[in-house]
């Protein structure tokens, strides 16, 4: 376990934080982007439909 003792040396948590954080934005973007598509595609259906 490193720690932040002003030596240089990162704590596990500042090195992990930014990772999770890059993590939940992928997330959020890929339900954004599925949830894109899946309005387009009941648009595409309904205009069928009609």
């Amino acid at each position: 376990m490193y720690k932040d003792n002003g030596g240089g040396f990162l704590s596990p948590e500042s090195v992990s934080s930014p990772a999770s954080g890059a993590t939940v934005l992928m997330g959020l973007r890929l339900k954004a982007a599925a949830a894109l598509i899946s309005i387009i595609f009941l648009i595409g259906i309904h205009q069928r439909l009609d």
